[in-house]
């Protein structure tokens, strides 16, 4: 199929408007972690009707890249979208989460799941249109995890004083008589909520907060919130091609696309892949959260202290590697220190290895999965790939399975179609292991948390 052929199969449509255009020229891509966007290239005629249908629009409206029956992408356009030129229009269309800069987010959530959340962010976003029809998670688990506020050691002291503070001065007749006396001076003495106050800001400003945890949403826009709600839960979010808010991680959810020589795969024009120098074989993260007590009738009591955790990722394929140490701020418990060390160096291990693969579109419409179902998040599988200019066996690049982490297709009648994937190693679950360890005062130094919940039963560490 030539590009000329594939220009009648490639369309953009504008659904609120019935309207549907050929572009003359298309460049649309899609990474983790960034916004979505598509460049199209249209005839001035076009540009005209597509102008006088938006020009009034007061919120985005959906716009879709449809090739023969597949949705691309869809996206919206708004009516700073069009550049009217004198040979040609320019759509510069923009990611459907762009409508969550629309809206305003306030409150005050102590305890929440991930799936209320998000729930709650898009209710407050304006999107007239629908422009995100709903949200999927990649793991049906994930909808269910909780986000909890506690008091730590600092806010118990801070509320213990003030309480002092409010006592003394309702039962200590001299007291009375002495704040009176120092009414309006510099000396004047703080009420109990006043003294509380000022222990949590000195507190906060030595990195020791009274409480941690939980949301305070304080009139953000739905798209800061959200990527709160990313950075807490240590997760991602992308748009599938029906406009559906994605949640967790991506390439959990992908499908195996093969790229090869062979008719059935997609067909490689050139492969851009290399290592680094020294990869990372051991992620270290430290953190420090509290620690409940477990009575004998198995209901929780109050925390009775914070203690400092420790988690350490290594990958098992790699010996004497960098070694990566991490702070974290926000733990709630042992378990949220490994999730983030076995990310982090998952994370380190995909970088070490990546780059790009260009792929012919036009060459691999006989593929088992077309190239225009190839999302972020799906594994690419290479093999028989030659290295350029070489007919040797022995110059055949390794079989290897990526993570695609970004699409980018280009067309252009003139060029034909290239479709670039970003990619980096993709790491199998057996091939990371995590260790968890507590440390002990008694022993001066970091001993195997299992050892430790065995030494002192009564201690949960999941709350």
């Amino acid at each position: 199929m030539s590009a000329c052929s594939l220009t009648g199969l490639v369309e953009v449509r504008f659904p609120l408007y019935g309207i549907r255009l050929r572009p003359a020229k298309l460049d649309y891509k899609s990474n983790i972690g960034e916004l979505d966007y598509a460049t199209v290239e249209l005839t001035v005629e076009a540009g005209e009707l597509l102008d006088e249908a938006i020009e009034l629009a007061v919120h985005p409206q959906p716009a879709e890249i449809v090739v023969g029956d597949t949705v691309l992408a869809r996206l919206v356009i708004d009516n700073e979208s069009l550049i009217l030129g004198r040979d040609s229009a320019t759509a510069r269309l923009k990611d459907v989460r762009t409508v969550l800069t629309r809206g305003v987010v306030s409150g005050d959530f102590p305890i929440i799941t991930l799936g209320e959340a998000v729930d709650y962010v898009l209710q407050q976003a304006v999107d007239p249109h629908g422009c995100i029809p709903g949200v999927q998670y990649t793991d049906e688990t994930l909808a269910g995890a909780v986000e909890e506020r506690y008091t730590t050691t600092v806010g118990k002291v801070a509320k213990a004083a003030g309480t002092l503070q409010d006592t003394i001065y309702e039962y200590v007749p001299q007291a009375r008589i002495i704040n009176e006396l120092l009414n309006g001076t510099p000396f004047e003495a703080l009420t109990g909520d006043e003294l509380a106050e000022k222990a949590h800001n000195v507190g906060s400003m030595v990195g020791l907060p009274g409480e941690v945890g939980g949301f305070v949403f304080e009139e953000v826009s739905p798209a800061q919130a959200l990527r709160q709600i990313e950075e807490v839960f240590s997760l991602t979010s992308v748009i599938e091609p029906d406009g559906t808010l994605t949640v967790g991680h991506p390439e959990a959810k992908g499908k195996l696309v093969p790229a090869s020589p062979h008719p059935n795969s997609l067909r490689v024009l050139s492969y851009d892949v290399t290592e680094g120098t020294v990869p990372v074989s051991t992620v270290i993260v430290d953190g420090t959260y509290r620690l409940l007590w477990t009575g004998e009738d198995g209901n929780r009591g109050g925390a009775i202290g914070m203690v400092k955790g420790r988690a350490e990722a290594s990958w098992t394929e790699e010996g004497d590697g960098r070694v990566v140490e991490v702070n974290a701020e926000r733990v709630d418990n042992q378990i949220t220190l490994a999730r983030i060390a076995d990310r982090e160096l998952r994370r380190h291990i995909h970088d070490f290895e990546g780059g790009s693969v260009t792929v012919n579109p036009l060459s691999s419409m006989a593929a088992e999965v077309s190239p225009f179902d190839v999302q972020v998040g799906d594994h690419l599988f290479t093999f028989g790939i030659k290295r350029r200019c070489s007919t040797e066996e022995s110059e055949e690049i390794p079989s290897e399975i990526f993570s695609i982490n970004g699409v980018h297709h280009k067309f252009d009648p003139r060029d034909g179609w290239s479709l670039i994937l970003h990619v980096g190693k993709l790491v199998p679950e057996e091939s990371v292991s995590v260790s968890s360890f507590i440390y002990s005062p008694a022993d001066d130094e970091f001993i195997d948390a299992a050892e430790y919940y065995k030494k002192y039963p009564n201690l949960a560490n999941d709350g």
